[in-house]
């Protein structure tokens, strides 16, 4: 039985777009994941509200920093076959001023911690990145002020990050949209849409 750590923020967790709180778990795209590889994989869901790639965020708590969290998540979930990393979102707040040059760095830095982690007995899992679909200005328009200007050039490099670490990577904007309500979340058929993109990746690249 392979072994799958989803590590993300909200959309990873299936915060709902209405702030309603959470969308059922086997309506989230990884819950649709773990059902589609039932009997063949475990899955387990590390998704934070806030969670940013390394920033201790000033105003919601230093808690949300990824980076300090990653490693002793991964020996807590350990053996593991495969990470998802799903962050990104977060790090566009104009508070933190990222670009999108920024962003894909930091990504990389988690994935240099896992690739470096040496969970499984001195042997690492593998990742697959999935960069953020991009942010509209809607709800939370004042939060994410100018994110979408910072956010030129996020594509290319993230491509480039991850290719330089030869990792695998899907661009959750050639599949699906952020909300219309909120701009930043997933609706339900955005996360089906993901269930299914995601699960044929993993499928590649496990079975």
């Amino acid at each position: 039985m392979k072994r799958i750590l989803c590590f993300g923020d909200s959309n990873t967790w299936g915060y709902r777009s209405d702030g309603q709180g959470r969308f059922d778990i086997p309506s989230t795209w990884p819950g649709i994941l773990a059902n589609n590889l039932e009997g063949r994989a475990t899955i387990e869901i590390d998704g934070l509200c806030g969670r940013t790639t390394c920033i201790p965020d000033p105003v919601e708590g230093e808690h949300l920093n990824g980076a300090a969290y990653l490693l002793p998540c991964l020996l807590a979930q350990s053996p593991l076959d495969l990470v998802i990393l799903k962050l990104g979102c977060n790090d566009q707040k104009s508070r933190f001023n990222m670009s999108g040059l920024d962003i894909a760095q930091s990504v990389a830095r988690l994935v240099k911690i896992i690739l470096n982690s040496g969970v499984n007995r001195g042997e690492n899992p593998k990742v697959l990145v999935i960069q953020p679909a991009p942010i509209k200005l809607r709800s939370f328009a004042e939060t994410f002020k100018g994110a979408p200007e910072r956010a030129q050039g996020m594509t290319e490099a993230f491509t480039r990050e991850m290719a330089a670490l030869e990792v695998e990577l899907i661009n959750e904007g050639d599949y699906v949209q952020s909300s219309e309500v909120d701009g930043i979340h997933l609706e339900l058929d955005a996360h089906a849409t993901m269930g299914e993109v995601v699960t044929k990746k993993v499928n590649a690249m496990l079975f």
